[in-house]
């Protein structure tokens, strides 16, 4: 991974690793730049329809989807209409339980 592209905020607090983003933009416009960062990035499209770009694909999210970015993966987002997002990036640590169980297994460790 490219350190130059690392994204350079922080996410939260030390004592609460979790930031949101309400984020609108018009048809054709870029959502932000090409970044990567350590935490993981969960998106709801509200309105509209964006293209997602990860590691090399391009794959498009539309109205009333949500969408996970793992940790460490180079993204960005560009809208094909315009469109309103709900963002949540945050530690996956958050996600942990203190006893293993088949929820947490197959829906949890995954972004871990």
């Amino acid at each position: 991974m490219l350190a130059r592209l690392k994204e350079g905020r922080e996410h939260g607090s030390d004592l609460f690793p979790l930031d949101t983003f309400d984020q609108r933009a018009q048809a054709g416009c870029d959502i932000g730049y090409i970044h990567w960062h350590d935490e993981v990035e969960w998106v709801y499209v509200a309105e509209g329809a964006i293209d997602v770009f990860e590691d090399g694909s391009t794959r498009r999210v539309g109205a009333r989807e949500l969408f996970a970015v793992e940790p460490r993966t180079l993204h960005r987002y560009s809208a094909v209409s315009d469109c309103h997002l709900f963002v949540i990036v945050f530690d996956g640590g958050l996600l942990e339980f203190a006893q293993a169980d088949v929820a947490s297994r197959r829906y949890i460790d995954p972004y871990r």
